[in-house]
């Protein structure tokens, strides 16, 4: 859905990307992007990817390039907060409760993924 909907701004003739959220949120489209190509190739795993990662680099890439993009994603969150369009419609008092929400949502969410790419860490300086 964030794919699509970046995809809609980028087709849009009117001026996007001028903002700190525009052009922090256009890196995060590419970097969700390459997230999924990353989990759709760990999926799959097909045979000419393995000859260029061994399939842990691949989960440990795709694990990394999630946690960038989602902690990307997120700031481009934050700072939409901040955009006239929603200070337009939200009381500027509220704000700080959005952001605080947010950067809750953030930290909770990644609390597994970072424990799995310590994990993953631990088992790649083993070998």
């Amino acid at each position: 859905m964030a794919l699509l909907g970046a995809l809609g701004k980028i087709q849009s003739t009117e001026v996007h990307f001028t903002t700190w959220h525009g052009k922090i949120g256009l890196a995060s489209t590419f970097l969700c992007a390459a997230s999924l190509l990353g989990g759709t190739v760990n999926f799959f795993q097909p045979k000419f990817a393995h000859k260029i990662y061994s399939q842990a680099e691949i989960k440990y890439r795709h694990n990394l390039f999630g946690i960038i993009g989602f902690t990307v994603a997120m700031v481009t969150v934050i700072l939409g907060y901040y955009t006239p369009f929603f200070v337009k419609y939200v009381d500027n008092s509220a704000i700080p409760a959005f952001v605080l929400a947010s950067g809750l949502v953030l930290l909770f969410t990644l609390i597994g993924p970072v424990t799995s790419l310590l994990d993953k860490l631990k088992h790649k300086k083993k070998k």
